[in-house]
């Protein structure tokens, strides 16, 4: 199965993982870029917690609802089977997600955040766009994957921090 590679899109996604790393460090957190292999296991950044536990969180930066439209902070896909037809992110890796918005990083944990989509995502519900997908989920052509978008201001307030970005 061949894929193709979209270099904005990774090169977006790096300097959403530094900008929160950035973050961490100026909030006092002990924190690291994870390896390569860590990466392909669902973890960008770990950092020690207060309580001294290691965390992970997969970062997730702005994204195009398609590949023609602009970048935009209101939406965001999650990933319930992933590209080759097994559990998508929502089901493994990092214990918590980072969504980059304009200003800010809305930090979830991902046990919330997937009861969350498991509760508002009707996955029964088959669309054949992005653009459609809200709450209901597509697949992409050639690909195994099932994702849905959600709208991040949906997330519970009283389950998520925000944290502003350094200006």
């Amino acid at each position: 199965m061949q894929f193709r590679y979209y270099p904005e899109s990774q090169s977006r996604g790096g300097k959403a993982e530094v900008d929160f790393l950035d973050i961490l460090k100026s909030r006092g957190f002990h924190a690291w870029k994870g390896s390569d292999f860590d990466d392909l296991r669902g973890t960008d950044i770990f950092f020690v917690g207060k309580n001294g536990q290691t965390v992970g969180v997969d970062v997730k930066a702005m994204k195009r609802i398609s590949r023609r439209t602009e970048i935009q902070d209101d939406l965001t896909a999650v990933e319930f089977q992933n590209v080759i037809g097994e559990k998508g992110w929502l089901y493994h890796g990092a214990a918590l997600l980072a969504f980059e918005r304009k200003s800010d990083f809305i930090i979830i944990n991902k046990e919330v955040l997937l009861a969350f989509c498991l509760e508002k995502v009707d996955r029964f519900h088959f669309v054949s766009s992005p653009h459609d997908a809200l709450y209901k989920v597509y697949m992409r052509a050639g690909r195994q994957d099932i994702i849905s978008m959600i709208r991040l201001t949906d997330l519970p307030e009283d389950k998520v921090r925000t944290w502003s970005k350094i200006q």
